[in-house]
């Protein structure tokens, strides 16, 4: 575990120290502590080359990123962090992002929830946060407790198709009312292949960063929009709202966002993109200074805008590239330059080498257009970033680089660069077509020997490059359209160019790419001169036959010169010794430049194709004879190049140097010598495009008989044809007289049509107006339920009003029978009531 609790490990690491004082305000209550079992910081170390500290950094960093995309929607949406009662963190991993949660929402009202038992006890741990242990199915998980904002980051990106849709509604049933329910998702666009996607939009890959996890129930998930809108109906119904931030999550993922039974304002919410860069080079310019250099951009801040379809959707507009607004070089945590940078997102930024030490923390920070929004690009000592010099970061892993080839015509720079395109290095899109030399291809980019040869043409050369001028001036424009090309072409991360012209030009284009690597490829001066001779292409060589010899010398020389010169740029090799050990050769190249190409396909060197069996014969005597200085030079070529020379002697061992060397002199003058040999390997090519034309007449020739053979067959069909053709015509005054029956007929079925059509358009208005009663009426009932319910109500209150009034009725009438047994009880009363029946006996009181 990276156990740095209030920074305590931090605060001796300097460097992580730096970095976290510079990117977090509160940063002394920042609790950075990392499990060494969290695979996000895994994938980071493995992609930092092991290296703990850039580890952490770049772990640290994505949590904040992703925190300050989060931040922007709850500000918008709840005016701040103070107004959350209860946030969940659904498959938090081991708090990458609650850990920057701990520092504005309280413990108390954080939940996290993960598949690994040991993150959730590791957050619970360490950030004293609620945990709730997730499940692989959404029927089994089970939380009682219900939220105001659920994020779900880099889960719904890595689910397979059955579980996506439940795994959304369960979310999205314990949000609170009017609660924000955050997922990211992969677009389809960032698919390894697009055209693989299912109908429905979704496309799942069994594999991901996860080392524990099933990869059929956790792997790598592709989604579009459609795919989105169709699960959100499935689940809301046709009044379901969302918001799409593409690339809102860490500039990668695509971020929605759901709120449960309302439709927030989303209309005036802009979203801020932090910047993003890089550090291309690190070195000290002509004044001693440090000068760094890189590239910078950042997204448009984009507006929301709201569209009402079946499922509605405010779907931010996708974010276009714009320059960040400044660059800002920090050493020890003091800030000592600020630069702006250009249009095209290139920064340069300068420190005086008094300002910094070698084992200083150096940081670079691009800050985006609105200012609020920053990235840290490089945080390292100088000691570190002075690795960069070359142009290319410290540490094997990088496949990254620019490859110039180089060497003598018929050297083998084809099939040297056949093994570099091989392993993804780009070598043009516009490429020199294969010609009977080159049967595999040339490899060569027509927009750099289209300027190779407009360089050779202004100086009056032939542009082939067959020439002994060792020193061209070029002029201002041809610099231009050299700074023109090269800045369309570094786009690419890994790509180079071979031209055999190159070679003519490698301090040129040296100071044009400091950072360039120079492979130099050659081969042995008789083998060259060969080749040269079997292509019989080139009028020069046609010509003056020695010339090929005094080519080879002038392209060697001019590389041995600058392999010399800049030996740490350059890697010379043996054609022979390549041909033998590719992948060694690839090895020596990563070993060399700290990189990392991959192993070549050896496939694509077919060693027949190179012919070697003149050195089996006195050509290279003839070499030696009138040429010494070649053998010279070879040999000077063989010792530096090394392990990477050729393993042959310089002569066959089976020569007798001497015996050759007499009968030639004695024999011939040089022209005749070298003529003869010219005229051999002219009978070589014109042998080859006899075989080739021979070859093609056997080709035309079986064409013949095949179409020969389709004629013979197309006149028998022909025959067959009419036959047919007369069943036919019989046949054809049948169907004429029944077609005049079937034309009767149809006019009958068009008439029955039109009148069947008459009656639905009449039936149709009779539904229409039917259905204007029906909802007439429906209107009606409705008005006479509220009417009822309101007459229900009175009836009600004047119920409680009678039963109140019969009460006090029963009240009273009780008082009153109460009064009266009372005087029925009373003495006076009975003689009055005895004196009354009296009267009535008596008949004075009628009844």
């Amino acid at each position: 575990m990276i156990d740095s609790q209030r920074l305590e490990e931090g605060r001796s690491d300097r460097i992580l120290a730096s970095f976290l004082e510079a990117m977090l305000p509160s940063w002394d209550s920042f609790n950075s502590t990392i499990s060494d079992n969290d695979e996000m910081f895994l994938m980071a170390l493995e992609n930092t080359n092991g290296d703990r500290t850039q580890a952490a950094i770049r772990y640290h960093g994505n949590g904040l990123r992703i925190f300050q995309a989060i931040q922007q929607i709850i500000t918008h949406h709840f005016g701040s962090w103070d107004n959350l009662s209860t946030f969940l963190d659904f498959a938090g991993g081991y708090g990458r992002f609650t850990r920057f949660l701990n520092q504005v929402l309280a413990a108390e009202k954080i939940w996290i929830s993960d598949i690994y038992p040991e993150a959730v006890q590791f957050q619970i741990e360490q950030f004293q946060v609620q945990g709730v242990l997730s499940t692989l199915t959404p029927t089994e998980y089970k939380i009682n407790q219900s939220f105001e904002c659920i994020l779900a980051s880099s889960f719904f990106s890595h689910i397979p198709e059955s579980t996506f849709i439940p795994w959304l509604k369960t979310l999205y049933q314990h949000l609170n009312e009017g609660g924000l329910l955050i997922f990211s998702t992969h677009d389809v666009t960032l698919a390894p292949n697009p055209f693989s996607l299912s109908a429905s939009g979704f496309h799942f890959i069994p594999e991901s960063e996860s080392r524990t996890l099933d990869a059929s129930v956790y792997g790598t998930t592709y989604v579009s929009e459609e795919f989105i809108q169709h699960a959100l109906y499935q689940i809301l119904g046709p009044s379901a709202t969302y918001h799409r931030i593409p690339k809102g999550l860490a500039d990668h993922q695509d971020l929605y966002i759901i709120s449960k039974n309302s439709s927030p304002e989303w209309s005036n919410f802009t979203f801020t993109y932090p910047p993003q860069g890089s550090l291309e080079s690190t070195a000290l310019n002509s004044s001693g200074d440090w000068e760094f250099k890189g590239k910078v951009w950042s997204l448009n801040s984009v507006g929301a805008g709201l569209s009402t379809s079946d499922v509605q959707n405010q779907s931010i507009a996708k974010p276009a590239p714009t320059p960040a607004k400044s660059i800002e070089l920090w050493v020890n945590d003091r800030m000592i330059h600020r630069c702006v940078p250009r249009g095209e997102g290139s920064w340069v930024c300068h420190l005086n080498h008094t300002q910094v030490q070698r084992d200083d923390v150096v940081m670079i920070k691009a800050i985006g257009e609105t200012g609020n929004l920053e990235r840290m690009l490089v945080c390292q000592t100088l000691e570190q970033l002075a690795s960069l010099e070359s142009g290319h970061s410290s540490g094997k892993g990088l496949a990254e680089g620019i490859f110039i080839l180089g060497g003598m015509h018929r050297s083998g720079t084809s099939l040297t660069a056949s093994l570099l395109n091989n392993l993804g290095v780009h070598l043009g899109d516009r490429l020199v077509a294969t010609t009977i030399g080159n049967d595999r291809g040339h490899f060569e980019d027509l927009d750099f020997v289209e300027f190779h040869q407009n360089v050779l043409r202004s100086q009056g050369l032939e542009i082939d490059g067959l020439t002994l001028e060792s020193e061209m001036i070029l002029a201002s424009r041809y610099y231009q359209s050299a700074k023109l090309l090269l800045k369309e072409k570094t786009k690419r991360a890994l790509w180079g160019w071979k031209d055999p012209r190159t070679t003519l030009f490698l301090k040129f284009w040296a100071e044009l790419l400091p950072s360039a690597y120079l492979i130099l490829v050659y081969r042995s001066p008789w083998e060259v001169v060969d080749s040269l001779y079997r292509r019989g292409s080139d009028e020069v060589v046609a010509a003056y036959p020695e010339k090929a010899v005094e080519l080879w010398l002038h392209y060697n020389r001019q590389m041995l010169e600058f392999a010399r010169t800049y030996p740490e740029r350059c890697f010379l090799a043996n054609l022979d010794a390549i041909v033998a050990h590719p992948t060694a050769w690839i090895q020596a190249i990563e070993e060399k430049w700290q990189l990392s190409l991959g192993a070549p396909d050896t496939s694509v060197i077919e060693p027949e194709l190179l012919r070697r069996d003149v050195s089996q014969t006195y050509k290279p005597a003839l070499i030696q004879a009138f040429f010494p200085e070649a053998i010279k030079l070879y040999k000077e070529l063989e010792t530096l190049a090394g392990s990477w020379g050729s393993t042959d002697s310089i002569m066959p061992a089976d020569l007798d140097l001497e015996a050759e060397l007499a009968k030639i002199q004695s024999l011939s003058p040089q022209d005749w010598a070298f003529r003869s040999w010219q005229d051999v390997g002219s009978a070589s090519k014109y042998q080859k495009l006899l075989k080739i034309k021979q070859k093609e007449l056997e080709q035309q020739a079986e064409e013949l008989r095949r179409m020969r053979s389709q004629y013979e067959e197309s006149e028998y069909h022909k025959s067959l044809i009419q036959k047919k053709m007369q069943e036919h015509k019989a046949l054809s005054a049948q169907s004429q007289a029944q077609a005049e029956q079937y034309k009767h007929m149809a006019y009958q079925l068009r008439s029955q049509l039109e009148q069947a059509n008459y009656h639905l358009e009449q039936t149709q208005q009779e539904l229409n107006q039917s259905h204007a009663e029906a909802v007439n009426i429906n209107q009606q009932l409705i008005n006479t339920n509220a009417e009822l319910e309101q007459t229900h109500k009175l009836s009600a209150d004047i119920q409680a009003q009678l039963n109140a009034q019969l009460q006090d009725l029963n009240s009273q009438l009780h008082h009153r029978n109460l009064e009266l047994a009372a005087i029925k009880a009373n003495k006076a009363w009975r003689l009055r009531m005895k004196w009354v029946q009296l009267k009535k006996n008596l008949g004075l009181i009628k009844e």
